[in-house]
């Protein structure tokens, strides 16, 4: 196994041999339709979703045909549909994930412990985010021939 791959292989499970899950399971989303990162960790009872954008909890891509709205504006004007900053989840009481306690002050230690967990997974991993937002890869290769331009270079 490359040395850079996180996890372990679960085979034993499929041949019916003891395995014993992982006690942390980590996701991560940056883009999809547009720029929402997200992190995540999960335990076998607890999911804690870090959100670190303000954008809708539906993602819904824009229409093209008729120019629709960014999703800022759309953000804007459906506030309330917006996801919050974080959301914790009991998956033993609510396996729909219908019911957000982040907020909720008896869960304050499991959502902070899981807070910990996600935050040193992201520094082990060496995440992006924790130095800012991620610019795409279209505005890094755009922003470097503006500025070869701007010093005087000229454009190819």
């Amino acid at each position: 196994m490359p040395s850079n791959l996180q996890g372990r292989s679960f085979a034993s499970l499929l041949c019916s041999e003891p395995y014993a899950p992982n006690e942390f399971v980590f996701a991560e989303k940056t883009y999809h339709t547009y720029y929402d990162p997200m992190r995540t960790v999960r335990t076998n009872r607890w999911k804690l979703i870090a959100n670190f954008e303000f954008a809708p909890s539906q993602e819904t891509p824009p229409d093209y045909k008729v120019n629709a709205k960014c999703y800022v504006e759309v953000s804007n004007v459906l506030n309330k549909y917006c996801h919050p900053p974080l959301e914790l989840f009991d998956l033993k009481n609510d396996p729909w994930e219908q019911i957000n306690l982040a907020e909720d002050p008896k869960h304050a230690n499991t959502r902070d412990e899981l807070i910990q967990e996600l935050y040193r997974w992201m520094q082990r991993t060496g995440d992006p985010l924790l130095d800012g937002p991620m610019a795409q890869g279209a505005y890094r290769q755009r922003m470097r021939e503006f500025k070869d331009v701007g010093r005087g270079a000229k454009k190819k």
